[in-house]
Order: C-alpha cells, then structure tokens, then sequence
C-alpha cells in the first residue's frame, strides 16, 4: 500500500516529501492530498515552519493549476502562522507563492512587494534555495506581466542562486528550465517585433534546454522534455531554422499530451501559429490558433485572451482578411482595457522598489530582531496557542469575525455595559448571479474585496462579521443613528462605486443593508438582528442597493434625516 493510501500516522515532513515526489511525477490529486495531509499533521504538532512549508506547497500546486482562488485561501490561510515562526526561509516560500498568485490576478503592486519581502528574508541567510525561490518567483511574476527582458535577467540570477546550493537534481532541472523559458521568451517576443535576435542569449538558452533534455530524459519528465523542445523550436525559429522548429514543436506536443497540461498546450500553439504565419501558411496558422481558444477562456486571467486576441488580429492582417483583422482588434482592445490597470504600475513599482531596497532590508532586519525578542521574551507555546485561537474567529475566506467572534464581541459589550450599539446587516445584492456568471472563484474574490473595503471605512472598535455566505453583520457600539445611517451609506456607496471591470468585464456588485439598535442591557443581540433582518428584505423589496432603517426607538426618523444626504454626496 502506498503512503497516499495509508491510515498510518506519518510526520509532516514524510508528507510534504510524498507531495513533492507525486508534483514531480505529474500526479497532481495525490499530491494534493499528500500536501493536505503533512499540513494538518504540523498544526497537529504545533509546528509553524512545517506549517508554512506545508502551506507553500498546496499553493503552489493549486498555481501551476491555474486554481487562483484555492492558491490564495492556502496561502490566506498560512498567514497566522508567518507571526509566530522564525524560520525565514518557511515565511519567504510562503511569502514568493502568494505574491505570484496577486500578481496573477491583477494585484501586481501588492504582489510585487510580498516577493521582495521574500527576498529580502532570505537575501543573507544561507539557505541559497530559498533564495532561489523568491527570485524564482519574481521572475515568473516578471514573465506574467510581459516584462520578457527583466524576466530573463531574473531568470539567470536565480539559476546561479541554485548552482551555488545543494539542490538534487529535480530542483537542478526546474532550475534550468525556468531559467532558459525566461530566456527563450525573451528572444520569441524580440523575433515577433522584427528584431535581430541576441545570439549569446539564443546560445544561452539553447545551453540550458539540451542540459533539460538530458536530466528529463533521466527522470521521465514529460512536462519539462514539452517544454524544452517547445522553446528550443522558438530559439530555432529565431535563427530562420523552420524546419527545426517544426520537429521541435512536434515532440513538444508529443509530450505535452502525455501531461494533459492546458497552459503549456496553449504555448506550444502560439509559436506553432507564429511559424506558420512566418511562412505564408495562414490557413494551418488559423487552425493552430482556433485549437487552443477554448482552453484560453477556460483561464482566469484577462492578458491570456490578449495574446490570443492580439494573435488572431495579426493573422489576419498578414493574410489580408482586414474585417476579421479589425474584429479581433477590437476584441483585444476590450481585453486590455480590462488588463491595463493590472500592468500599468509594473515597472514603476519595480523602479521604486529597487531604490529602496537598502532601506527595507534595514527595516526588515530591525523587525526580525524585534520579532526574535518578543519570541525569546514569551514561550513558544503559549504564543502558537493563542494564534490558534485568534484563528478560530476568523472566516478563512475574507478574514473578517465569524458567529464566535461575534459571540464574543457581544459578552464584551454586555460587560462594559454599554447602552445602545447600532447593528448594520449587510447582504451582497444578486450574489448567487454572480457566482452564476462569473464563476465561484470570482465570488470569493468579490467577497474578499467587500471584506477590505468594509475594514478600510470602520473604526478600530467597530466588528465587522461574516455570518454566512454573501450576509455581513457590522456592530457600531456607542454608536447614534445619524452617525449609522452615515456609515451604513458610506460602506453601501463604496460598494457600489468600486471599479468591479478591473476583476472581469461586465462584474457590477451592490448591497443592501437594514439597521437597527441593540440595546445590551433589556434584549439579546438575536432581538435586534431579526429588526435589522427585516428592514434588509424591505431594502430588497423597493429594489435593493440602499438602506432601510429600524423605526425601534426613533432609529429610523433620527436616520433618516441624513441618508437622503449622504446619498446626495455619494452622486456628487
């Protein structure tokens, strides 16, 4: 029986060496379940770093999966423990995954930030593999953007980074793999634009696939001998050697159907198409690009369909089909005005940030001794405990309080014997629609994006809530009616105004909220939910995205009295 199968108690690490072991073996729901395992047997053991490394793992999967959503609740979920462990290179892995997956989803300024923390975590330390990993992933993120040149530079820094460790030689062959693809793109785009090509960096690239080929050929990896013969048919299209090119993509598709991997079948067709195309093929070019098109809307991620867009509308051109040309131009037009803002701060983010680069790594080694201090100061015990606890009130998905928290925060508003606290119950209008349309992954994004804006326009004492589904819950305490509805209105506006296109086209997101007073000394909080229930289905009823207040007490008159101004300014 294999470990996978077995009902025998294992340590984390054991797990964590099988998942690492089925990834490399392209067995991806094994190693799923593998890296699931060794991370509930570290939270067993109360073991931050295997926690994290545990973490970094299931993230990463999920990635290379394009599963955004999943990688980021793995990564969501890992952020507790980064407070309390003081292995750096466990914080950094997390740290690399989960900004590569914000960049991935358009978040590229905050992404980019989390990936240079990772590097600055591992810039001194020993451990060259974790250092690999942040640089790793910073190239990647470089080559997600576009940015071909600065990835291809990245690449080659993180390579050397490995060849000075003790890598195996899995980690050898990811190595070189990751750096040549950096390097061969790089060269693709330049022979797409009509430029000359840079021989030392074809040279390089070839180099570094032919070392691929051979420890794949080893190891039977049927991903990286794909690939390494995809981009060895694009550094041989480079050169003006079509036949070459065409025996490599060959064996690149050969291969790639023993994978069923999606992302890399989507590649080797672009540069299938873009021979054909050079050579005056344009009907075998159309096919090419036509076999991909389903698996390119099956992705997230709107710069996907602009290559593809840009693609077609190129095609067409050169094959003098100037209708198709403009509609498939207008059609990548749309696609990157959804992309822009994604890609507009790159390379000024990237600018600033390495100007500052000295300053934050002075900042982040004055917050490591600070953090080791604190740990000396406390036992490690007590501290991992109370993360688990704090853990337990929070929803995983948005980070708000959930039904314990709010249990909680009302015995400690009983306690302090507070007199009045306003109630606001929140629902996301048509939210079941938008799951619908868009997909789960965009509705948990869409209520991670609520959760930071509801946050952003709160006070510290205030409890933001997540009851269940698409219904928040904000208590305001010592809080009067007018300075509720003002509140309540402000969060329904910010809302409804945010620019929802960004996440995908045609996304528009509203709620509706009821308010109502709790008054802790005469009634259960329940008392008051219920009124604040009732006047979020009458806000429903007169159509939704607006507030209804409770008439308990005068809330409602004293209210109402500012909501036709606040709702005035909101317009304004």
């Amino acid at each position: 029986m294999s470990l996978i199968d077995s009902n025998q108690p294992t340590s984390s690490k054991a797990w964590l060496e099988l998942a690492f072991e089925l990834d490399a073996a392209e067995r991806y729901d094994e190693a799923l379940k593998a890296a699931e395992n060794a991370y509930s047997a570290a939270v067993y053991a109360d073991n931050a770093a295997d926690v994290l490394y545990a973490s970094r793992r299931l993230a990463l999967l999920h990635f290379n999966q394009e599963a955004l959503a999943l990688a980021l609740k793995a990564c969501e979920r890992a952020r507790p423990w980064t407070e309390i462990c003081n292995d750096p290179g466990a914080i950094a892995g997390v740290h690399s995954v989960h900004g590569g997956v914000l960049v991935e989803l358009g978040d590229v300024e905050t992404g980019l930030e989390i990936i240079h923390s990772a590097i600055l975590l591992t810039k001194d330390t020993p451990d060259k593999i974790a250092l690999w990993r942040s640089q790793t992933a910073y190239a990647v993120a470089m080559y997600d953007i576009g940015d071909y040149e600065t990835a291809a530079a990245s690449g080659r820094a993180s390579l050397e980074t490995l060849l000075q460790s003790d890598a195996d030689a899995f980690l050898l062959l990811i190595g070189h793999s990751i750096a040549g693809r950096t390097i061969a793109r790089a060269e693709g785009e330049r022979k797409l634009r009509r430029e000359p090509p840079d021989m030392q960096a074809v040279r390089e690239a070839s180099r570094l696939f032919n070392s691929v080929l051979d420890m794949a050929r080893d190891g039977n990896n049927s991903y990286e001998m794909s690939e390494a013969h995809c981009f060895l048919g694009v550094l041989a299209w480079v050169c003006g050697n079509d036949v070459q090119a065409g025996e490599h993509y060959s064996r690149a598709l050969l291969y790639a159907g023993r994978t069923r991997d999606e992302i890399l079948t989507v590649e080797i067709g672009y540069w299938m198409a873009a021979l054909s195309e050079a050579t005056g093929d344009y009907r075998q070019a159309r096919e090419y690009l036509q076999g991909i098109e389903p698996l390119v809307w099956a992705f997230e991620a709107p710069r996907r369909k602009v290559r593809y867009y840009k693609a077609r509308s190129q095609l067409e051109a050169a094959a003098g089909l100037w209708k198709d040309a403009y509609e498939f131009h207008k059609l990548f037009h749309e696609q990157t005005v959804l992309d822009f803002k994604r890609l507009a701060t790159a390379r000024a983010q990237v600018m600033q940030i390495s100007l500052e680069l000295e300053h934050l790594r002075a900042e982040e080694r004055r917050a490591r001794e600070e953090r080791e201090l604190l740990i000396r100061e406390n036992e490690n015990l007590a501290i991992e405990r109370q993360a688990l606890a704090t853990e337990a009130l929070r929803d995983p998905l948005t980070g708000l309080g959930n039904r314990r928290e709010l249990a909680a925060y009302c015995e400690r508003i009983r306690q302090s014997q507070s007199h009045r606290c306003a109630v606001l119950l929140i629902d996301l209008d048509h939210f079941k629609r938008i799951n619908d349309t868009f997909s789960h992954a965009v509705g948990d994004i869409v209520l991670i994006t609520v959760a930071r804006l509801l946050r952003s326009g709160l006070e510290e004492h205030d409890c933001p809530i997540r009851l269940g589904g698409e219904e928040l819950v904000v208590l305001l305490p010592n809080t009067d009616p007018v300075r509720a509805m003002a509140k309540a209105e402000t969060i329904r506006l910010g809302v409804s105004s945010h620019d929802w296109q960004l996440m995908t086209h045609a996304l528009a997101v509203t709620c509706s909220i009821g308010l109502s007073e709790w008054k802790p000394a005469s009634e259960d909080v329940d008392q008051a939910l219920r009124r604040a229930d009732q006047c979020l289905y009458l806000a429903k009823q007169q159509g939704r995205n607006r507030c209804v207040a409770a008439p308990d007490a005068g809330f409602a008159d004293e209210a109402g009295a500012v909501q036709g101004d606040v709702a005035s300014l909101g317009r304004e």
